[in-house]
């Protein structure tokens, strides 16, 4: 059995969770999705996760939308990921960051309207299949060039 974690965060994502709430025998999904939004059908729903970075570790996949948040907590955990951009806010920020992705192949990235022509499993599968190129996080500040700056 595939486990998989959809995970919204705060906000809103109607077709996401649309999408991914289908029947499987052969897939196990939990959503965490906030409680004034579209809650899943055929799946169980929470709208907080308490230790969030270690019951992602109970997961084969986490599906997420690209917040930057949960996006980098989760690459710097090298957790098998599947981003979609939440393109149902009004800014449209979240197409920014997946990108980012895409272009240095750090995550499985999809679009609802790419995957409108896909099955639930068959994208579950891509993704898992998804070899990401290693993350590694650029230390946004650097001891020296500190200590030249205040020296």
């Amino acid at each position: 059995m595939i486990k998989v974690l959809v995970s919204l965060g705060t906000t809103r994502f109607d077709g996401l969770i649309s999408f991914f709430d289908v029947a499987s025998d052969n897939i196990e999904l939990l959503f965490q999705c906030p409680k004034n939004g579209m809650q899943p059908k055929h799946w169980p729903a929470i709208d907080f996760i308490d230790d969030f970075k270690s019951k992602v570790n109970d997961y084969d996949l986490v599906i997420t939308h690209c917040g930057a948040g949960n996006v980098y907590s989760l690459l710097e955990r090298k957790i098998k990921l599947c981003v979609v951009p939440n393109l149902e806010r009004s800014d449209k920020h979240q197409l920014e960051l997946a990108e980012y992705l895409t272009q240095n192949g750090l995550a499985y990235v999809l679009s609802l309207s790419s995957v409108a022509k896909s099955s639930t499993e068959g994208i579950i599968h891509e993704a898992l299949a998804f070899e990401p190129n290693e993350y590694c996080p650029d230390k946004f500040f650097k001891t020296k060039e500190i200590l030249d700056f205040f020296g």
